[in-house]
C-alpha cells in the first residue's frame, strides 16, 4: 500500500487531487491511502507523530507553514519518506503513477 499526503491551502483542489489519485491508482491496480492537509503544519505534526508517507504532494505558497519550509522539515524528521514539490500536479501525478 502507498501511503500519499496531499497538502494544500485550496480545498477545493485537494479534493479534486484526491479523487483524481484514487481513480488513477485504481485503474492501475495500485493500492493507496491518501491524507488530507490544509496546511503545511498539520503535515508537519502528523510527520513528527510518526506517520510514513511514500509520496507527498505539497503546495508551495501556504500560510502558517510554506511548502519549500515543510518540506526541509520533512526531510530532516522522516526517514522513510519520499516529498515531492509541484506546482502542476495532476499532470504530474499522472506521469508518477505510470
Amino acid at each position: 500500500m502507498l501511503r500519499i499526503a496531499i497538502c494544500d491551502d485550496d480545498l477545493g483542489f485537494t479534493g479534486r487531487l484526491e479523487t483524481l489519485v484514487l481513480e488513477e491508482s485504481q485503474s492501475m491496480g495500485i493500492r493507496v491511502d491518501t491524507d488530507v492537509f490544509s496546511d503545511g503544519k498539520t503535515l508537519l505534526k502528523s510527520i513528527q507523530s510518526r506517520e510514513h508517507y511514500g509520496l507527498i504532494f505539497i503546495d508551495i505558497e501556504m500560510e502558517q507553514v510554506d511548502g519549500i519550509s515543510a518540506a526541509r522539515k520533512i526531510r530532516e524528521t522522516a526517514i522513510r519518506c519520499c516529498s515531492y514539490i509541484f506546482q502542476d500536479m495532476i499532470n504530474i501525478l499522472r506521469n508518477c503513477l505510470r
